[in-house]
């Protein structure tokens, strides 16, 4: 290179640099350089939702408060000392609650905050968050509490504010992420306190709430919980608490599917906590969970009426295509037909729970098919959901008009139908006699062995230590509770005699060593005694490890020579005590 070229290179080199130097002090560099420089960014700072979630979920950015941990202290301090109700809102705000740009911008960040430090740890409130029973505490800056909290009636996801949510258990916090909070439930979105759907989005950061902290059952993570109502009133006034979460339990020892739930504290921008209910939402998520894929198609019973969302106008094109159907099937309608097609056995545990919960507001659980054929050979089947509106005080039972009780409610033809369980109910009970009589097989089953008075005097009393635990002082229910259980069973033989038809309960008891015999499939201990509707059977039978020294049975009246053999078949048409008698 000649002398020329290099001084033309480096008079190019030195324009080359003013030109960067004088770029450099222009308004875009200087803003690029500012924001490179901090560790906080709004999210439109990003000019990309898309890119903004991928990066969330990757883990290199985290959602952050649009407050400093030291204001939502004070505010929490503040609040904790004032004299505002549980039920109070945050009135500092000028938001508008359809104009999202109202709000402060929530900001990015690549580092996530101490649990302790985030906005529903910091204002988590005291004592509650020490005592050791579950505290769950949730937090919305002001604008978007007020926007949430605006319009508890409208559904979807455009309602759902970004917010946090901290897990308290034993003085100890165990858990707390940034979420997704919505208002949610069905008459109880008229007042407060309100419901809330939490949802645990991975653009949020969450990968989703601990299923342990929900139930030991539970291992996999959820992606939404719901926040409920725990209490439930009963004619005079009063509160039964729990009654949502005795009902589900009945379901869940009659084989029923339904979701894990359980009593806790809430508090809300550090209020003082009220006592709720968390419980898995029943969504593809839960199918994953609990059926190992989500390929389902699932309707949920509880939707809103002229709900314009796509889910939901599918879901009624699904719930009158079945209703089409079941009035549509050629007659006589049976058990055989209707269950190429649905899943009667469920069917028949939803009833049996129900009748026995003297449940109101029905027809809310959710129905499901599997669309790759393997749970149940695609079948539709069903999961409970909503049953807080169970029991009653005997007999101040005003859910069922002047039908009185559940079972004549359910099978008065002249109701409009509304749910294929009804559908499916009101035709299998009047055209095929034998559903009539698998449903009070069932029902005999469920009482003898399944919800036995031990089972319900041990439910009652695990639910009063929970109320006790969470300062609950009106106990009153309690004993309501128990003398329904106690009362129930006569109840409910009565409307199976009334409406399908079944014998008068008769007496039957049944002696034997300990773990030598099972009745009606059920383990026996050392002594058994059950109702049957007479003519009902009673099957008992022998262990195969303990028919070496089985004589044969004694019963009184029976026939010597029909009693020796293992197994035993009884139609029952009288009190009768039956021995099994072995060889020591």
């Amino acid at each position: 290179m000649n002398r020329r070229s290099r001084w033309a290179a480096a008079l190019a080199a030195l324009l080359v640099a003013a030109g960067l130097i004088a770029f450099g002090r222009t308004a875009p560099i200087r803003h690029l350089e500012k924001r490179l420089a901090r560790t906080h960014a709004v999210r439109r700072d990003l000019h990309s939702a898309r890119l903004t979630r991928l990066l969330a979920r990757a883990g290199e950015l985290v959602v952050q408060p649009p407050l400093a941990t030291s204001e939502i202290s004070r505010a929490s301090t503040a609040l904790e000392t004032s004299e505002k109700s549980e039920t109070s809102l945050p009135a500092e705000t000028s938001a508008t609650p359809d104009d999202p740009a109202s709000c402060p911008d929530l900001e990015l960040s690549g580092r996530q905050l101490p649990l302790g430090e985030l906005p529903s740890s910091a204002s988590a409130p005291s004592p509650w968050k020490t005592a050791g029973p579950p505290l769950v505490s949730l937090w919305l800056d002001p604008c978007r509490s007020a926007r949430v909290h605006a319009r508890p009636w409208k559904p979807g996801r455009e309602t759902e504010e970004t917010g946090w949510i901290s897990f308290y258990e034993g003085g100890a916090l165990r858990f707390a992420t940034p979420a997704g909070i919505r208002i949610h439930g069905g008459a109880s979105r008229k007042h407060p306190p309100y419901g809330y759907r939490l949802s645990f989005r991975s653009e949020h950061g969450s990968s989703g709430f601990p299923g342990e902290l929900l139930s030991t059952a539970l291992s996999a993570p959820l992606s939404r919980l719901i926040v409920a109502e725990s209490d439930d009133q009963d004619r005079d006034g009063s509160l039964w608490s729990f009654p949502g979460d005795v009902a589900y339990d009945i379901g869940r020892a009659l084989g029923a599917q339904v979701p894990f739930t359980r009593p806790v504290w809430v508090s809300v921008n550090g209020e003082p906590a009220r006592i709720a209910t968390i419980e898995e939402h029943i969504d593809s998520d839960y199918m994953l969970r609990h059926y190992g894929h989500d390929n389902f198609e699932l309707v949920r019973g509880k939707r809103f009426e002229n709900d314009p969302r796509s889910d939901n106008i599918a879901a009624n094109q699904t719930w009158k295509s079945e209703l089409a159907w079941i009035a549509g099937a050629p007659a006589p309608f049976t058990l055989r037909a209707a269950n190429q097609r649905y899943d009667i056995d469920k069917l028949t545990t939803w009833l049996v729970t129900v009748l026995f919960c003297a449940t109101g507001d029905l027809y809310q659980d959710a129905m499901y098919r599997d669309r790759t054929g393997g749970e149940i050979d695609g079948r539709w089947s069903w999961i409970h959901w909503d049953h807080d509106m169970s029991f009653r005080t005997p007999p101040l039972n005003s859910r069922f008009a002047n039908k009185h009780d559940l079972l004549p409610y359910v099978l008065d033809g002249r109701r409009a139908i509304v749910a294929p369980q009804q559908a499916l109910l009101l035709r299998l009970v009047q055209e095929d006699p034998a559903y009539s009589a698998e449903i009070i097989r069932r029902t005999t089953l469920a009482l003898n062995h399944q919800i036995t008075p031990a089972f319900l005097r041990a439910l009652v009393e695990h639910y009063e230590k929970v109320a006790m635990e969470l300062g609950i002082q009106d106990l009153h229910w309690v004993g309501r509770l128990q003398e329904f259980f106690d009362s129930r069973p006569g109840a409910v033989y009565a409307q199976l005699t009334k409406i399908l038809d079944a014998g008068k309960p008769v007496a039957v008891e049944l002696q034997a060593p300990p773990g030598t015999v099972r009745v009606d499939g059920f383990p026996l201990g050392s002594r058994y005694a059950g109702l049957y509707p007479a003519g009902q059977a009673i099957d008992a039978e022998v262990e195969p490890a303990a028919r070496g020294r089985f004589i044969g049975w004694s019963i009184p009246g029976g026939d010597a020579a029909s009693v020796s053999a293992p197994a035993l078949h009884i139609v029952v048409a009288r009190p009768m005590a039956i021995v099994a008698n072995f060889r020591d």
